[in-house]
């Protein structure tokens, strides 16, 4: 049903492949999490699994990526909500210097909890200010 409202009703249809796959899976990883404040590498590199896939689930296929998405989006939301209740529980020392760069990049996922509670910090901190 998706793929026949796509060919019939899309302002630019496209040939739905791999390369349309790829494509979607980057920036629909982009707009959900354009920062990369939420997932971590390995979050991102599991849902890579299904890069090229999505295709053949447009196609007809079962839906595998959304509901494994779906589930992981929902555990990070939770994640973060209490990472965001911790780290504010103190108040930030602003006379000590710091600085952030964002974005984190392509490739600029927290590579573990250590990383991503910092990069939350940096953040709030840098939204404090």
């Amino acid at each position: 049903m998706v793929k026949r409202m796509m060919d019939k009703y899309h302002y630019e249809p496209q040939v739905i492949d791999d390369n349309f796959s790829v494509a979607w899976f980057e920036k629909f990883m982009d707009e959900v999490d354009h920062r990369h404040l939420y997932f971590t590498a390995t979050d991102i590199q599991m849902l890579s699994t299904h890069k090229t896939g999505l295709d053949d689930e447009v196609n007809g296929r079962d839906w595998v990526f959304i509901d494994k998405f779906t589930k992981l989006y929902k555990d990070r939301l939770e994640r973060t909500d209490s990472l965001i209740t911790h780290i504010l529980q103190k108040p930030f020392d602003l006379s000590l210097s710091g600085s952030i760069q964002l974005p984190y990049g392509k490739d600029g996922y927290a590579a573990d909890s250590k990383q991503h509670h910092k990069r939350w910090n940096d953040w709030l901190k840098f939204q404090t200010l």
